[in-house]
C-alpha cells in the first residue's frame, strides 16, 4: 500500500536505514541478480488483437461512412464496398496476427513479424528507453493493454509495439525488462512507492485555463459588434432574431466544458512512482497510461510557464529521454503546482547543482528581440493598406506598441546559466520556457552568428542533444561570451566523463 500523500503532492518516504551491526571484515558480498531465463516458447498477441486493429483501421475511413449517410446509404454498391472493405481489413489483421509472435530470451526481447517478408528483431534490455503501457477504455473493459517498447538510438527502426496483450501479460513484460536491466546489481528490488501525486484540483484549474475555447465568448461578442462587416443574419439565418450571440456564448461554454473535461480526464490522478531504480508515471481516467522514466537516462528537463499556468498557479514539466526512431520519448507533467516545482525537479535529477546565477543578455539582444516582434505587424499593416486602402487598416499600426512590449518582455526573460552539472537556458515572452540540460548528455556544441548578429556583436550557442528535444539554444549572447561558454561546457563535460 503506497504511503499517504502530503498536501504538496509528495509522499513520505521510508525511514532512514540503520547501520549494520556486522563488522566490516564480516560483510558478505551483495547478492547478484541472476540472468533471466529464456522463455520455453513463442507467444502470440491476444485473440482480440485482430478485431480491435480492424476496428481502428475502419475508423480511419470515417469520411466514406459519412458520405454514405448523406447519400442515404449510397445504395447496394456502397453497402458492398463498406462490407467488403471491413472483411478485407479484418483478414489483413488476422494474417498479421498469425505472423506475429514474441519471446523474452534472457535479457533480450525478440519479435518476429511480417506477412510476405519475414522479419526478426532483437531488442536488448539495456537499449530499452521506456516501456509504456496504454489502456484505452475498450482495452480496460476487456482487460487488455498495449505495450510500447521505445529503444534508444534506433535510427529509422520503429518502436516495438505489442497491440494488444492481456493486462497481466503487459505487466509481466514490463517487470521482466526492468529486471533484465538490473542484472548484476543488488537485489531484491524495491516495491513501487508513490513519491509525488499531482493534485487533481490544480489539474482542473489548469484544464479550465489551458483550453483555447475559453476565448470563444469574446470572439462571438466581436462578431456581433462587427455586424456591418459580417452578415450574421445570413450566416445564422436559421436562428431567431437576437439569439445569435446567446447561441455563440452557449456553444463556447459547452466547448470550454468539453475541453476542460478532456484535459482533466487525460491527466487525471497522475502519480510518480519510484520503482526500484526507475520512475514510473501513471495517469488517465478513461485511457490509462504508464510510462517508465529511467532517471539515469534523463537528458533534459523543460519547464513551461504559460498564461494558463500563471492563472492556475501551475507549471508544466517535460522530461526528455533519448530518442527512438524520431518518436517522442518524453513524459509530461502538465499541472505541477509552482510551490512543488523545485521538489519535482530534484526528484527527477537528484544530486545535481541546479541553481546557477542567470546571466542577462546585452542591449543588442533587446534590439533584435523588439525587431522580431514588430516587423510582422509592420508588414501586415503595409499589406492591408495596399489591398484595402481604407482608414481602418491603418489602425493596425497600433499593434506595434504591444508587439514592442512583448519584444521587451522576451529580452527580460532571456537568460542562461551553468553549473558543473547542467546548463540552463531561459526564453519566451507569453510562455516562458526554461531548459535544464545535463552536461553528460550533451552530444555537441556549436556557436553561430548570422549577418544581423555579427553587426551587433552577438552569437547563439547551439547545444545538441538526442531527439526528440534535438537542440537547445542560448540565443543572442555576447559573441565573446558565447565562445567562452561553449569552451567551458565542453571542458566541464569532459571532466564529468573522467570523474564517472
Amino acid at each position: 500500500m503506497p504511503p499517504s500523500s502530503s498536501a504538496s503532492g509528495f509522499s513520505n518516504g521510508p525511514g532512514a536505514m540503520q547501520p549494520s551491526d556486522t563488522e566490516p571484515h564480516e560483510e558478505a558480498p551483495a547478492p547478484v541478480a541472476p540472468a533471466p531465463p529464456a522463455e520455453p516458447g513463442w507467444k502470440r498477441l491476444h485473440l482480440a488483437s485482430p478485431l480491435l486493429s480492424a476496428i481502428t483501421t475502419a475508423l480511419r475511413f470515417w469520411p466514406i461512412f459519412l458520405l454514405a449517410v448523406f447519400n442515404q446509404g449510397g445504395g447496394m454498391p456502397m453497402a458492398f464496398i463498406l462490407i467488403g472493405g471491413g472483411f478485407v481489413a479484418l483478414a489483413v489483421e488476422v494474417l498479421r496476427f498469425l505472423r506475429f509472435d514474441y519471446r523474452l530470451q534472457g535479457t533480450t526481447l525478440v519479435v518476429r513479424s511480417g506477412v510476405l517478408v519475414r522479419r526478426s528483431r532483437s531488442v536488448p534490455a539495456d537499449r530499452v528507453q521506456q516501456v509504456s503501457l496504454n489502456q484505452k477504455l475498450r482495452h480496460r473493459v476487456l482487460g487488455l493493454a498495449e505495450v510500447s517498447v521505445e529503444v534508444a538510438g534506433a535510427g529509422s527502426e520503429p518502436d516495438v509495439k505489442l497491440s494488444v496483450v492481456s493486462r497481466n501479460e503487459a505487466e509481466r513484460i514490463r517487470l521482466r525488462l526492468q529486471d533484465a536491466r538490473r542484472v548484476g546489481t543488488e537485489v531484491p528490488p524495491e516495491r513501487d512507492r508513490v513519491v509525488y501525486s499531482q493534485p487533481n484540483r490544480d489539474l482542473l484549474r489548469w484544464a479550465v485555463f489551458s483550453s483555447p475555447l475559453f476565448m470563444l465568448p469574446a470572439i462571438g461578442a466581436a462578431i456581433g459588434a462587427l455586424d456591418d462587416a459580417v452578415d450574421v443574419e445570413q450566416a445564422w439565418g436559421w436562428l431567431p432574431d437576437g439569439s445569435q450571440l446567446w447561441f455563440a456564448a452557449l456553444a463556447a461554454l459547452l466547448g470550454l466544458a468539453g475541453a476542460t473535461a478532456f484535459n482533466g480526464a487525460r491527466y487525471y490522478d497522475m502519480l510518480l512512482l519510484r520503482s526500484d531504480n526507475d520512475f514510473r508515471l501513471t495517469y488517465g481516467l478513461f485511457t490509462n497510461r504508464q510510462l517508465e522514466v529511467p532517471p539515469g537516462r534523463i537528458q533534459a528537463l523543460v519547464t513551461k510557464l504559460s498564461l494558463a499556468g500563471r492563472l492556475s498557479r501551475t507549471s508544466g514539466i517535460t522530461v526528455h529521454n533519448a530518442s527512438s526512431a524520431g518518436e517522442s520519448t518524453e513524459s509530461y507533467l502538465p499541472a505541477t503546482p509552482r510551490r512543488s516545482r523545485r521538489e519535482v525537479i530534484d526528484l527527477l535529477i537528484p544530486n545535481l547543482e541546479l541553481d546557477p546565477p542567470m546571466r542577462r543578455h546585452p542591449p543588442g539582444a533587446l534590439r533584435r528581440s523588439v525587431i522580431r516582434w514588430v516587423w510582422p505587424v509592420a508588414v501586415v499593416t503595409l499589406v492591408a493598406l495596399a489591398l484595402i486602402r481604407r482608414a481602418p487598416a491603418a489602425a493596425l499600426v497600433l499593434l506595434v506598441l504591444p508587439a514592442a512590449a512583448l519584444g521587451w518582455r522576451s529580452w527580460r526573460v532571456l537568460g542562461h546559466g551553468e553549473t558543473p552539472d547542467v546548463v540552463v537556458s531561459r526564453r519566451g515572452a507569453i510562455t516562458e520556457r526554461t531548459s535544464i540540460v545535463k552536461l553528460s548528455r550533451i552530444q555537441s556544441l556549436s556557436v553561430a552568428a548570422n549577418f544581423f548578429q555579427r553587426r551587433l556583436g552577438l552569437a547563439t550557442v547551439q547545444i545538441q542533444v538526442a531527439q526528440p528535444l534535438g537542440r537547445v539554444t542560448v540565443k543572442d549572447m555576447d559573441a565573446t561570451e558565447a565562445t567562452a561558454l561553449a569552451a567551458r561546457l565542453l571542458a566541464n563535460r569532459k571532466q564529468d566523463e573522467e570523474t564517472r
